[in-house]
């Protein structure tokens, strides 16, 4: 065969080629794309009710993203805990989330919900101290509060929690119930029986429906209570 021939028509300047280094910003930012995806994931699974699919999912996000943006993907790994009724596994990521950021929000309303369960007072307010005003609270954890004093015969401290659970969830029947007994005690009449009144209009079927209309029945001078 015929060798084959090169024909060069100069010589050519060398290419130097410098690779600028891809901001920190831009690395940030790739990884926070890349990690919503497996949170929308997880999200979706926990909705699902497959808690332990979704903690998968968060793991992933975890794995890309800088710890400061941990807290808000540990809160939900310690909700679908919570879920499962692992309370340990639940406070113990928490713990992670606010070793990070002692003010995150949402950790302190999970956190606040599960000492709450456990009638511990002093350390639940010691948790909702930190949670601003204004954030809305699970039901489950103002209402347990006001039980909680309302045991204790602190009326006027249960009825601040059950107010607080009504102002955020004006449609939750137990709480009104609830904030009955506590008017009751405090000798308001007239908020009680409202109380009682908008509980049978919510929840007419509740097994505290029948000792509602009794309470509303003294109430109105109709029994001897």
């Amino acid at each position: 065969p015929e060798p084959v021939q090169v024909y060069s028509t100069g010589v050519s300047e060398p290419v130097v080629a410098v690779l600028e280094p891809v901001p920190e910003e831009e690395l940030i930012g790739r990884a926070r794309y890349e990690a919503s995806g497996f949170i929308e994931a997880g999200d979706e699974l926990a909705g699902e009710g497959d808690n332990a699919g979704a903690r998968a999912e968060y793991d992933q996000a975890l794995e890309r993203l800088p710890e400061a943006d941990h807290p808000v993907v540990l809160a939900s790994v310690a909700a679908t805990y919570v879920n499962d009724g692992d309370l340990e596994q639940a406070r113990a990521t928490l713990e992670k989330s606010l070793a990070i950021d002692e003010s995150h929000v949402e950790s302190l309303k999970i956190l606040a919900t599960i000492v709450a369960a456990e009638a511990d007072l002093e350390a639940a307010e010691a948790v909702l101290a930190k949670i601003p005003e204004d954030e809305k609270l699970h039901p489950t954890t103002t209402i347990n509060m006001g039980l909680a004093n309302f045991n204790k015969g602190d009326m006027e401290q249960a009825k601040t929690y059950l107010d607080r659970t009504v102002r955020d969830h004006p449609d939750v029947a137990p709480t009104y119930y609830s904030r009955g007994l506590v008017n009751l005690n405090l000798g308001d009449s007239d908020a009680a029986k409202a109380d009682f009144e908008r509980f049978i209009e919510l929840d007419p079927k509740s097994p505290n429906a029948a000792e509602a209309k009794e309470y509303l029945g003294y109430l109105s001078g109709e029994g001897s209570g």
